[in-house]
């Protein structure tokens, strides 16, 4: 009896396992290193990726759920994402049209480490927040 049950947690395991997707790795260079944040939130802002693109850094994201949501700020800070009173610096917005991904390019960066987030701003004066991702610029 115990052995039927061993099988059928083992067979269990293999087989959420296998419909897990895998851990996408961070590719660096010698002039940015960069962090995605891939995993879905609970607000609809998913898949954000920012990655160095010419002398700035672009900023992709997907919408699973675009309710309310008038318009999108990428914003960014050179400080600690984690510190509430952490300064985030609005770089761009785009209009919410209905798309499923989006993507905008901050021209203005420094050497250092960025994070940027993506912020919904709803038409009844709420917002949802995206996860962080961050990027090392070490040249400019």
């Amino acid at each position: 009896m115990k052995a039927q049950f061993s099988i059928i947690g083992f067979t269990a395991i293999l087989f959420t396992a296998a419909w897990t997707a895998p851990v996408p790795a961070n590719e660096g260079s010698t002039k940015a290193t960069v962090a995605t944040a891939t995993k879905p939130t609970a607000n609809g802002i998913s898949n954000v990726r920012s990655h160095r693109q010419g002398k700035g850094v672009t900023t992709s994201w997907s919408v699973d759920a675009s309710e309310g949501v008038i318009t999108f700020l990428l914003q960014k800070t050179y400080e600690d994402p984690n510190d509430e009173y952490a300064v985030w610096e609005d770089v761009t917005s785009a209009a919410c049209n209905g798309a499923r991904s989006y993507k905008a390019t901050d021209h203005s960066v420094y050497p250092g480490n960025i994070t940027y987030r993506v912020k919904g701003m709803k038409a009844d004066g709420s917002s949802i927040v995206s996860e962080y991702t961050s990027v090392r610029i070490v040249a400019h």
